[in-house]
């Protein structure tokens, strides 16, 4: 399998002249890693005469029942979510154009390049929640309040020095002082504040296995 993509890397990059990117070869490469698995599982059907056997198709069922309660409102979510931002976008560019199109685009980038420290903590912030949530609940409010009070703390000041600095910040990113791109930083800036508060309490209620109450509130967020 290394060896399929390492040639295949190789020709679509030095030997082919009208490769334009890497993404045809990753689709390349996903398909031979779909392959690879489907090969194995079709083996394993037909080779290996006690596969049914040892198959418990109770316990198969209800890991089956988990999944589908625990997806399918996150797959909800999600396709709504989708809706919500091509509308968002399709209204931007039907009623402002490409130049309100641009300035949206790049304020969008730069505010929530504040939230890479917010983004690398969620995930141990919902696995200390899914380990601790049952058996001690106290941990997991002081955790959440504590949580909470970090972030919200290191996103406001952030957010304060874009904003005091964003006439500097607009011209080194749109190469002049357009006024029109400062008044849409200095309110996109406040974006990361909002995206935090959602952060962390939708991944409480992900780690909490709460993923209905976690499509209705974003649901009516975005609506």
């Amino acid at each position: 399998l290394i060896l399929t993509t390492s040639l295949l890397l190789v020709y679509f990059v030095y030997l082919d002249d009208n490769f334009i990117s890497l993404s045809f070869f990753f689709r390349i490469n996903n398909a031979v890693l779909v392959s690879v698995f489907l090969f194995g599982f079709i083996y394993k059907i037909f080779y290996d005469r006690n596969f049914f056997s040892s198959i418990n198709f109770n316990d198969l069922r209800i890991i089956f029942n988990y999944f589908l309660n625990f997806s399918l409102p996150l797959f909800t979510y999600s396709c709504f979510s989708l809706l919500c931002t091509f509308g968002e976008r399709w209204m931007l560019q039907k009623f402002g154009g490409s130049e309100e199109q641009a300035y949206f685009g790049l304020s969008l980038k730069i505010s929530t390049a504040m939230l890479i420290f917010t983004f690398a903590i969620m995930p141990i912030f919902i696995r200390e929640v899914s380990k601790n949530f049952k058996d001690n609940i106290e941990f997991v409010k002081k955790l959440f309040v504590n949580i909470n009070i970090i972030l919200i703390y290191f996103i406001c000041m952030m957010t304060t020095l874009v904003l005091i600095y964003s006439s500097e910040i607009s011209f080194i990113f749109f190469g002049e002082t357009n006024e029109y791109a400062i008044e849409v930083l200095k309110l996109m800036i406040f974006y990361p504040v909002l995206q935090t508060i959602g952060q962390i309490n939708g991944s409480f209620y992900f780690a909490t296995d709460r993923t209905k109450e976690y499509k209705n509130i974003g649901i009516f967020n975005l609506s």
